[in-house]
């Protein structure tokens, strides 16, 4: 174990060693007489998602595939790393001799209980991703149910004469709505696939083929995943793990707004402000590309209700509570922020044409926004019952008018997208002004921003590497809109009691119909993935083991003439596991992992290496472009002392020859490192059939 397991290891005993060993007992009797039920039903969720999760996994440990590899070799990467860091920020597995410039704390979170459990990275990363679906199932759960409790019977869920807390049945809807609207159903292209399907067969139910995939890209140029397919596709990527903090930090947008009223609350408020800042302050190093929502929700939440409290004063009140909560959320993180670089900042306006084309948009919207629509019409029939002062009057009239004006000019444009979700927008802002409790201004402000996000992301694109192509919205579309899905699911859930007891028999007839098709998804969906395997023999199930895919695994790169078996590659891992200590280089052939395997041994180990896969979105591209050229030349270099040089300067420890280095390099630039073994200047440290691993000797030259 490396210097930084043991700091975590101390840190966490240190923790806990100052921490009382429990609560006091009156206390803590009235915590679980009043909500014990509540305690015992989450915990019941959570372990029912991570045992299904689990299953899942065991179906399909497999951390690569040829054709859908996606991003785990990279994740892989950093949770080895992470293990073998001896400090912080982390060293860069895919840089040697750099630190890690990225958003990783999520993979450092799922990194302690591996090292605490002792746990190998590769059986940790699938049960990471099981933990993660269980969290955002739990506290959707918890999020869904206080905001939902009381909407429909303020009586509901009082203490009996025993002061035991009862179950409120609209929380409990509320928030089981919540998490199958955030992290269960799909979106409708499933529908369509399975439609297709029985128009193609002529009746046949189940279809034989599901392409799950395709449902993730669904807007030309874009990537369009959902929670849902996140967890399915299970990369350990920061978006997807990053789910169940972004419900967090709506909870704790709700947390210090109810607790207002309450003059304990108001006294406990300071105290919790330190959890509240670790809480939001995660978000940056976790996911960079979530703060500006969810850090926004909070604080203006804050002064949204200093404003309904105190007016002006109370605004500016709140206002600076949110400002000294977001800078305690920065300062708790200020040594990450301060290595942190990002290589792209900016806004780039997005064209008129290159939008969001309608039917596309409503295929992965449509039943959400169906939601939304109901939902805003019943917030505003209620709010219309009740009394509303003139001037109020006259805002809300100038909001509608300016959004249905502005829709108008849009559509005149072409642009159907945010000439739709304008209106909405304008009809939420009303709505929130009109909110008259913490739950309901919480909720109305998460759709409020998550119909911001929709629009957003239609007239502005963040400036990354792929600015000025034809994916240039790539990104900024995949990244928000994860964002928006979650504050739609969190606020649709929660209200479903409420609009189901106003609905009649024709509009719940329309959503049964559109959650049926949501939910196809997931059903089909999961046998797909689970399927999803190396072709040829099948590599073992019931398994946590990601890499046992290798034992068998064999696959043909860059033709079906080149064979690569991976079992010598996987024999060749194991020696490295058992026998290399600390963080010395390897260099391995510099390709990518998508469909070439490439970076499999510093992936999977840990072990820095010269350059690996997006390091020109981590750093300027003359240092990769320089790691690029230096990485190939050992590999293909004939001239003996400029190879030793290369290996000198980079610190070079251990090169590894595989079928990848011997399919990608010429034969004369491969075999030079048999000659320098026989000469002495190399040593041979492993070998089977297919791989060599060569020690370079201290001071070589």
């Amino acid at each position: 174990m490396g210097g930084l397991g043991r700091s975590v290891i101390g840190g966490g005993g240190l923790f806990f060693s100052l921490t009382p060993a429990r609560l006091p007992g009156r206390r803590f009797h009235e915590i679980w007489r009043r909500s014990g039920r509540l305690i015992l039903l989450e915990e019941g969720l959570f372990t029912a998602a991570f045992a299904l999760f689990v299953v899942i996994r065991l179906l399909n440990p497999d951390l690569w595939q040829p054709w859908f590899g996606g991003e785990k070799m990279m994740e892989i990467a950093i949770l080895n790393a992470l293990s073998r860091s001896a400090y912080m920020p982390p060293y860069d597995p895919g840089f040697a001799g750099g630190y890690l410039n990225y958003y990783y704390y999520g993979q450092f979170i799922a990194s302690i209980p591996m090292k605490l459990s002792g746990i190998a990275p590769e059986v940790g990363f699938n049960l990471a991703v099981p933990t993660i679906f269980a969290l955002t199932i739990s506290h959707c759960f918890g999020l869904g149910y206080h905001l939902a409790e009381g909407r429909i019977d303020p009586d509901e869920g009082e203490s009996g004469d025993d002061g035991a807390q009862g179950l409120s049945r609209a929380g409990l809807w509320g928030g089981l709505g919540s998490c199958v609207l955030v992290a269960v159903i799909g979106n409708l292209t499933g529908a369509i696939q399975w439609i297709g399907h029985l128009v193609r067969t002529g009746g046949g139910a189940i279809p034989l083929s599901f392409d799950y995939w395709q449902s993730s890209r669904v807007i030309p140029f874009t990537i369009n995943e959902f929670p849902f397919f996140s967890f399915l596709f299970a990369d350990l990527h920061p978006h997807m793990i990053a789910i169940p903090f972004i419900v967090l930090a709506v909870a704790v947008a709700l947390s210090p707004a109810t607790d207002a009223g309450d003059g304990r609350g108001r006294a406990l408020w300071w105290l919790r402000w330190p959890i509240y800042g670790m809480i939001l302050g995660a978000l940056g190093p976790m996911n960079t590309w979530d703060v500006p929502a969810f850090w926004g929700i909070p604080a203006a939440t804050l002064a949204l209700i200093g404003a309904k409290d105190r007016g002006g004063w109370g605004a500016l009140g709140g206002t600076l509570k949110g400002v000294a909560l977001i800078a305690l959320s920065l300062g708790l993180y200020a040594p990450f922020y301060a290595h942190f670089r990002a290589q792209y900042v900016g806004l780039d306006l997005l064209p008129a044409e290159s939008g969001s084309p309608l039917m596309p948009f409503l295929l992965i919207w449509g039943f959400l926004l169906f939601v939304v629509v109901a939902l805003l019409l019943m917030w505003r029939r209620s709010d219309c019952s009740a009394d509303e002062d003139a001037r109020a009057g006259r805002q809300r009239h100038i909001i509608f008018l300016g959004g249905g004006l502005l829709s108008v000019a849009l559509l005149a444009q072409g642009m159907a997208v945010p000439a739709l979700l304008i209106p909405l927008l304008a009809l939420s802002a009303v709505c929130l002004l009109a909110a008259r409790d913490a739950a309901a201004l919480v909720q109305r402000l998460a759709l409020f921003v998550a119909l911001g996000i929709l629009s957003g992301i239609e007239f502005v694109t963040m400036r990354d590497f792929l600015a000025g192509g034809e994916w240039a919205r790539m990104n900024t579309v995949f990244k928000f809109s994860i964002q928006a899905w979650v504050l739609l699911g969190i606020t649709g859930g929660s209200a479903l009691p409420a609009l189901w007891r106003g609905w009649g028999r024709g509009l719940r007839g329309v959503f049964i119909v559109l959650l049926a098709a949501s939910l196809l998804y997931p059903l089909l969906a999961v046998s797909a993935r689970v399927e999803e395997r190396f072709p040829g023999e099948r590599p073992p199930r019931n398994t946590l083991d990601g890499t046992a895919y290798m034992t068998v695994g064999v696959y043909h790169w860059p033709d079906e003439d080149q064979s690569i078996v991976l079992r010598h590659d996987r024999e060749a891992l194991a020696w490295l596991w058992e026998n290399v200590r600390g963080t010395p280089v390897i260099v391995e052939a510099a390709l990518g992992y998508y469909r070439e395997g490439g970076l499999r041994v510093s992936s999977y180990t840990g072990l820095p290496t010269l350059v690996g896969a997006h390091q020109r979105e981590q750093r300027p591209w003359d240092l990769v472009d320089a790691r690029e050229q230096d990485a190939v030349a050992i590999y293909t270099t004939t001239d003996e002392e400029h190879l030793f040089d290369l290996l000198t300067r980079h610190r070079v420890r251990y090169i590894y020859v595989g079928s990848l280095e011997r399919i990608v390099y010429p034969e004369r630039g491969v075999a030079k490192f048999e000659r320098l073994a026989d000469a002495g200047r190399l040593s041979r440290v492993y070998r089977n059939e297919g791989v060599v691993i060569y020690e370079v000797p201290r001071g070589a030259r």
